[in-house]
């Protein structure tokens, strides 16, 4: 009921927040604005909703809002052993982009319109961005798409009634924690008429979360709680098998 409301008040130009009147043609927000991770985390979605003066094309992506390191390594098979050929080491890597939309993206707006705001996975701000490292780039964005961490829903954004708009996006169960970005584009005839943007953040909670800051924090008391609790295990074993 309090996310049908709000729908109802972005349609009549209302911002619930303080229910003075939108200066803006494009108005979004999400239902929760934070993800949490526990150890049966098994991915999520998260409904964005959101109100246009007029109906039009909705473009919404969902990117990290830091960018990582990776090492990506080419392998090939020789007499039946895998072998490094090669590896490149990307500098600034989106973590997650996955993309919803009305309709597919070449039926909205021109190529150049995708690449000028970092849409298309060929246009990802990926760094370095050196001819030569183009085949690693490529595997780089295909490993992403396997995991789930880039995707594209070119139905993902519908319209339910007149100039409500909504979209659930997906957030797998690779989904590492951070800061995310959600941007939505509200675009018309080929060309952006506005943008909103949300913050999104993702964290661990429960027995993991404090597992992951021990072992970062705390490597040492990390290193001997493992070693107590395999050596625990691998007396408890001995002792079931022996009765």
């Amino acid at each position: 009921m309090r996310i049908l409301a709000a729908i109802l008040l972005l349609a009549l130009g209302v911002s619930s927040a303080n229910a003075q009147p939108l200066q803006r043609s494009i108005n979004i927000d999400l239902a929760r604005q934070r993800v949490s991770i526990t150890s049966g985390f098994s991915g999520t979605d998260v409904l964005l909703y959101g109100a246009v003066d007029q109906r039009s094309d909705i473009v919404a992506y969902v990117t990290s809002a830091q960018p990582e390191p990776q090492i990506v390594i080419h392998k090939e098979r020789v007499f039946g052993i895998w072998v490094n050929r090669g590896s490149a080491t990307f500098t600034s890597v989106p973590v997650l982009h996955t993309v919803v939309s009305t309709r597919p993206l070449a039926d909205i707006a021109p190529p150049q319109v995708w690449r000028n705001n970092r849409i298309d996975f060929a246009a990802l701000d990926i760094q370095p961005a050196d001819p030569a490292l183009a085949p690693y780039r490529e595997g780089l964005i295909n490993a992403k798409i396997r995991e789930g961490l880039y995707a594209m829903d070119d139905k993902g954004v519908v319209y339910p009634d007149g100039r409500l708009f909504k979209a659930n996006l997906h957030f797998p169960a690779s989904l590492p924690p951070g800061r995310y970005t959600v941007t939505v584009l509200q675009l018309r005839d080929g060309h952006v008429i506005d943008a909103a943007v949300r913050p999104l953040t993702v964290n661990k909670v429960g027995v993991g979360a404090w597992i992951s800051d021990l072992a970062v924090n705390n490597g040492l008391i990390y290193g001997l709680l493992a070693i107590f609790i395999a050596a625990t295990a691998g007396l408890l074993g001995g002792y079931a098998f022996r009765r």
